[in-house]
């Protein structure tokens, strides 16, 4: 037999070998570098492809990291990087290899004597230089946009602008833009082509610690609608909203016409595949539709009861992974606000006015979504959840994977055992007094019919036991009487399986 000899990974195409080297550690990656001479030009490019300007020195001069997890160049390596282009030059070092580059939000707040400190700062003035000559080809610029953006470093600002004009050369296919930002305002399109955007993450904590009137809101949603309605191909949007408020949330009805444009706005993004909301989204009763091409919705939002009438006839028609952790806002501990009714519900909803509606005991009886794969939420006796979301969920969704059904049967063995618990012994009690009543009886009859000797004879032969004889009838009138018209009526209500 001929030997046949395996196919050196050399030979992979340079994309595969890109994939494979995704699994290593940086540092595993630099010394494949320095060892494989074979695979050294792959390495060296896969290195450069990803670069990410990240962290900061603080006053005390100790290197910080902003909590970042993408592996970036941090002020000590980009102190060294700036020492090897002033040695070598530019074009001498891997920067034509650069793909995807991402600033974090501390580049755009280097101003004055900061930026002078910051080698970064010089970096970005050279990548904006490699850009309009053209000697860069990013394929995708991830940004984390400072809100003071309007004072920002003067060359990120350059470089944004060259970058601007570099992405309007470019096709959707061949660009993408990441953008995190604290502020709509912050989302410019002076600075960004919006079009190319892909991910959009917004953090609405800090304009909410500014500003939560009627007027300040409205104008946050009218920006999001004007950003929306520009960046068609968004695949991603994750809106983050606060959990603590400092003043009391605007009438629902105030927002009416706003909040509409937004849904429009939404409904129209045709390329959305995720869609992630928590926290306060402007109203606990504003339901986001989602557009009906997304496949996976994440929604940990503060929400009401019409809030959830309206989940429930929305039909999530692509979605197969719905994950639902529902809260209510929460008063700041420096705040003498006060959570009022109209906090998480309007007072234009129908169950406004009913007594109790803050212990959440309501139903939804259905739901119209159909086609989930995965499902995910909080524990319904816990959170502001209707008491049979559970089971409309998996009534209508065969296709669950198993975990979850059987997650929510172990929680519904348990809810019928407490409730049969509970009803044996209410019946147990009504039975005794039913039996006892009816052994009275039975002995008086026999003591009237065969006196009382006879009577005597029976209560004190071995073969009467009227304790045994009482559990027995009990049992048995449990079993055959109570117990399936209960447990039929139980099943029946939960678990309608159409």
């Amino acid at each position: 037999m001929a030997n046949v000899q395996a196919a050196s990974i050399a030979s992979l195409p340079t994309e595969l070998i890109w994939d494979i080297l995704d699994y290593l550690p940086l540092r595993d990656r630099v010394r494949f570098l320095r060892i494989c001479k074979p695979l050294h030009a792959s390495a060296y490019s896969h290195l450069w492809s990803r670069f990410h300007l990240v962290g900061y020195t603080s006053p005390q001069g100790y290197e910080v990291r902003d909590g970042s997890t993408e592996e970036g160049v941090g002020p000590t390596g980009r102190a060294r990087l700036l020492q090897l282009v002033n040695e070598l030059g530019p074009d001498a070092l891997g920067f034509k290899y650069i793909k995807v580059m991402g600033f974090e939000r501390h580049l755009f707040e280097l101003v004055g004597r900061d930026a002078g400190k910051d080698p970064g700062n010089e970096l970005v003035r050279i990548f904006a230089s490699q850009i309009e000559q053209g000697k860069m080809t990013l394929s995708c610029a991830e940004f984390a946009v400072s809100p003071r953006i309007e004072r920002a470093n003067p060359r990120v600002i350059d470089f944004l602008i060259k970058l601007r004009r570099y992405t309007e050369q470019k096709s959707q296919e061949e660009f993408s833009l990441h953008l995190k930002a604290t502020s709509i305002a912050t989302v410019r399109s002076d600075l960004f082509d919006l079009t190319k955007i892909k991910r959009l993450t917004l953090f609405l904590d800090d304009y909410y610690r500014i500003d939560v009137t009627v007027a300040g809101t409205v104008n946050y949603i009218l920006g999001l609608t004007r950003v929306l309605s520009v960046a068609t191909h968004l695949q991603r949007l994750v809106i983050s909203g606060p959990r603590y408020a400092l003043n009391a949330i605007p009438q629902i009805t105030v927002m009416k016409e706003p909040l509409q444009q937004l849904q429009d706005s939404l409904s129209k993004l045709k390329r959305l595949r995720e869609l992630e909301l928590e926290g306060l989204i402007f109203h606990p009763s504003f339901f986001p539709i989602p557009p009906g091409n997304v496949k996976k919705v994440s929604l940990s939002t503060v929400v009401s009861m019409a809030w959830w009438r309206q989940f429930a006839r929305c039909p999530f028609p692509e979605v197969d992974e719905l994950t639902l952790y529902p809260t209510h806002i929460h008063a700041s501990k420096s705040s003498t606000f006060e959570i009022s009714e109209a906090s998480w519900i309007s007072d234009t909803d129908e169950e406004f006015s009913i007594p109790g509606f803050r212990n959440h005991f309501f139903e939804l009886g259905d739901v119209a979504v159909r086609g989930l794969k995965r499902f995910n939420t909080a524990n319904i006796k816990k959170a502001p959840c209707p008491s049979d979301l559970s089971i409309c969920i998996i009534r209508k969704n065969k296709m669950l994977e198993g975990k979850v059904v059987e997650q929510y049967m172990d929680d519904f063995r348990e809810d019928l055992d407490r409730e049969c618990q509970s009803t044996f012994q209410n019946a147990y009690a009504s039975c005794v007094q039913s039996l006892k009543f009816k052994l009275e009886e039975c002995l008086e009859e026999h003591i009237r019919t065969n006196a009382r000797e006879y009577a005597r004879e029976v209560l004190e032969s071995p073969g009467f036991d009227a304790k045994r004889t009482c559990n027995e009838a009990i049992a048995r009138k449990f079993e055959q009487e109570i117990a399936p018209d209960f447990v039929k009526d139980y099943v029946d209500k939960l678990l309608k399986w159409k």
